[in-house]
């Protein structure tokens, strides 16, 4: 459960209170491209939200930290992932005392034209349960409600898309970004599982 309420709380974890930021976002020392940007765009829409600055670093800090994408300390967290067989489109969104993690299986990651579709997943899940709407491409169709407090409570959810694909008939130069921030999906035409020994 994610709450947005004035008072703290047990276990809840303050990310943003006052205009300040309480959290750093963390982020693998090798993290990949779609990694990076789904940290990058968690940044900028919490900072849109509570005018505070985060800071992305691939080093945890002493005090409340944010997860995105696999790194050592999210480790745990895709083993078991793996050993559920999640598709590459599943993630878990967990917040244990003041640590938050948002990872996405790697699970047949290579069916997908773009790896990292679960943690791109988990962040923009994260931020629509925080009140952001990405309802056509451009900075005119978002939604991003100003939030004086950002508090989560303490959660541990495995969620697995009930489609397989999922997109849109939107175009232009903008739609992938808006497509991703939607959690649509960038997947190869076939999954390999299904292609059949010399099939084109």
């Amino acid at each position: 459960m994610l709450c947005l309420a004035v008072g703290l709380p047990a276990g809840a974890m303050v990310v943003a209170e006052r205009g300040q930021s309480r959290a750093v976002i963390v982020v693998g020392a090798d993290a990949r491209p779609r990694e990076m940007l789904a940290a990058e765009d968690l940044a900028h829409y919490l900072g849109a939200m509570t005018g505070a600055t985060f800071e992305i670093r691939h080093q945890p800090a002493d005090g409340p930290c944010i997860y995105v994408g696999h790194s050592g300390a999210t480790t745990p967290i895709l083993q078991d992932l793996r050993d559920r067989n999640a598709p590459a489109d599943s993630f878990v969104i967990r917040c244990k005392g003041d640590q938050l993690y948002l990872v996405g299986s790697d699970v047949d990651a290579m069916a997908y034209d773009f790896p990292d579709e679960g943690t791109c997943n988990a962040v923009y899940t994260f931020l629509d349960e925080l009140g952001c709407r990405w309802y056509f491409p451009g900075e005119l169709g978002e939604v991003v409600p100003r939030r004086d407090r950002i508090e989560i409570d303490e959660q541990d959810r495995f969620i697995k898309p009930s489609f397989w694909r999922r997109g849109s008939v939107w175009g232009g130069d903008d739609s992938t970004e808006w497509m991703r921030r939607n959690r649509g999906i960038l997947r190869a035409t076939f999954d390999p599982a299904f292609r059949a020994e010399g099939h084109p």
